[in-house]
């Protein structure tokens, strides 16, 4: 089709069709107008380009109700600029070459042009010196009102200028709509952070910085700041008065900032860097309010990594096992200097309350440092736990081993939320064929057996968190506990009142140490126990567990006749309510 018959038919026809349509009605009709205008100045030679691009901006001053429409008609003709391919290409790297001599931009693939290197400067200082003062005569007409259109024509104009009127003019545009952030109304500030939005996806993530800079340069007051988690202006926001006032104050957006930064960065490079605005907090002395904040700061950069598409495994195990061993070292050497400190206060000396570790991240002493063992902790359990560990991967194998001497270290700590953690991460562990499980085992039953013995709610975190690990060891063949051990477990206070209380997983352990046939005399009383509680439990799991308990010590345990008529009469008795179960269990069972 000749250009001709395209400017003197369709294009007049397409604008007619464009503002025949009323607001609100038909807009597929208009946007395909858009389309099919965009799509014809495309294939323009400049010329007819250029007058095409003047005519909407002149249509602006006549039919000033279809200013929003003619606006976005600008954007998308400006997207479809093909007269300087070369020069994009060197400038914005956008410019990708096909085949046949075309050259495709973005969506769109049009014939190369032989523009040459003058016919390029005239093109620039034509749309510098008669396009750009229209642009900005338009921006300075909606000096009360955020116009995103009018910044997102500049903006895709600048970009077709030289870097220097690019370079010169950016920043009046930014500074004009983040100076609307300042406003009382609340419908122009959203306008305002609109048009920031689109701007900063008009010109790219290299611009954020340059935007961010010019946001903290001009917003100096109360509800225009954002370092809403930390500092005065946190505290500031959280008095009720002055968050019911504004938007901005009612609600936090800093901690999903944060994931979102945590899920962008290179991991690799910046993983230590996106840690900072928590250490640099720990050396101070910590308010429950602000331990609370970094907490929550730490969950989010945790679940920000968790989604990073750049977190190679590899890199990500070795970040956190420098962390944690960074915590482990940290921790030991400060009970140390700690004993050493109140020697020499006896002795009427000073000294120097720093410790010169290798740490990376922690630098002094603090009493919060243990935060950060502790996220090291969460993120490598959550991802264990959301990858397939396959026992036969030797490179995996490889990378996890060196963790469980770390985590057996970890069951020491005299800081609850370590431990809890550790015993979370040392469950993944031993189920795998790990050489270090064999050298560390005594370790970790003994540290587990100090744990759950020292435990003063047996229905705390962290004793829960034991018993599930020592449940994994009874179950692993590769871990042997002895007798003592054994006998020292069932004595647990859990067991004292299983028939009153009975707990599901204290049954688990309790099932694990009858699959061991351990013969002592507390264990034919807690059958006893738990024959009961099959029969007058109401829930259903507890009794289904408990007759698998009860079947496998009729099976497995030697029972003097004595014991085992005892233990019929009792089913016989109850014959109505253990019947069904017993039955499915005794069908199912692998000695059947």
């Amino acid at each position: 089709m000749s250009e001709v018959i395209a400017n003197e038919v369709f294009v007049p026809f397409f604008f007619n069709m464009l503002f025949d349509v009323q607001d609100g009605k038909a807009e597929n009709v208009r946007s395909a107008c858009l389309e099919a205008l965009a799509s014809i100045s495309g294939n323009m030679e400049w010329k007819s380009y250029y007058a095409f691009l003047m005519r909407c901006l002149r249509e602006m001053t006549f039919k000033s109700d279809n200013q929003k429409v003619l606006l976005r008609l600008v954007c998308m003709v400006l997207d479809h600029f093909h007269f300087m391919e070369n020069s994009a290409k060197e400038a914005y790297g956008s410019v990708n070459q096909s085949e046949a001599g075309s050259v495709e931009i973005g969506t769109l693939t049009v014939l190369n042009t032989s523009t040459g290197s003058d016919n390029i400067l005239e093109i620039q200082s034509r749309l510098h010196k008669t396009v750009l003062p229209k642009i900005q005569k338009l921006l300075a007409s909606n000096s009360d009102n955020v116009n995103i259109n009018v910044s997102l024509v500049a903006l895709k104009l600048l970009k077709l200028l030289p870097k220097d009127v690019m370079e010169l003019q950016l920043p009046s545009i930014i500074h004009r709509i983040s100076s609307f952030l300042k406003n009382r109304v609340e419908r122009i500030r959203d306008e305002a952070r609109a048009a920031l939005a689109a701007c900063l996806k008009e010109l790219g993530l290299e611009y954020l910085q340059f935007i961010v800079k010019a946001l903290k340069a001009i917003l100096k007051r109360g509800f225009e700041l954002h370092n809403d988690i930390l500092g005065d202006v946190s505290e500031e926001k959280e008095v009720e008065k002055i968050a019911s006032k504004m938007k901005e104050t009612r609600r936090l957006k800093s901690f999903e900032t944060l994931k979102l930064i945590a899920q962008n960065i290179t991991f690799k490079t910046f993983s230590l860097k996106l840690l900072s605005p928590v250490t640099s907090h720990l050396q101070k002395h910590l308010s429950p309010k602000l331990k609370s904040k970094l907490e929550i700061m730490l969950n989010h950069i945790a679940s920000g990594i968790e989604g990073n598409p750049s977190v190679n495994q590899t890199d990500l195990f070795v970040f956190l096992y420098g962390l944690v061993d960074d915590g482990v070292t940290y921790e030991s050497c400060s009970d140390r200097s700690s004993t050493f400190v109140n020697a020499n206060m006896q002795s009427g000396d000073e000294v120097n309350g720093k410790i010169i570790t290798s740490d990376r991240i922690i630098g002094s002493m603090s009493q919060s440092s243990y935060l950060l063992t502790v996220f090291g902790l969460g993120l490598l359990h959550n991802s264990m736990k959301n990858t397939k560990l396959h026992k036969k991967d030797e490179h995996l194998l490889s990378m996890l081993d060196p963790f469980v001497t770390l985590l057996t270290k970890c069951l020491t700590s005299k800081y609850e939320d370590i431990i809890s953690a550790a015993i979370r991460c040392l469950s993944q562990l031993v189920r795998m064929p790990l050489p270090s499980l064999e050298s560390q085992a005594d370790n970790i039953k003994t540290s587990l057996l100090v744990i759950a013995q020292g435990a003063v709610n047996t229905t705390s975190p962290l004793m829960q968190s034991c018993l599930k690990l020592l449940t994994v060891l009874l179950r692993n063949t590769r871990v042997t506990l002895s007798t003592e051990q054994l006998h020292m477990v069932i004595q647990f206070p859990m067991f004292i009142d299983l028939e009153r209380n009975p707990s599901f997983l204290a049954l688990s352990v309790l099932k694990a140490i009858v699959n061991r046939k351990l013969v002592v005399h507390e264990i034919y009383d807690l059958i006893n126990q738990v024959a009961e509680v099959m029969v007058t439990s109401q829930v259903e799991p507890i009794r289904k567990k408990c007759s698998q308990i009860l079947l496998q010590f009729l099976l497995d345990y030697h029972l003097s006749e004595k014991r085992l008529r005892q233990h019929f009469d009792f089913l016989l008795s109850n014959l109505r309510q253990v019947m069904f179960s017993l039955l499915m269990l005794i069908f199912t069972s692998k000695h059947f």
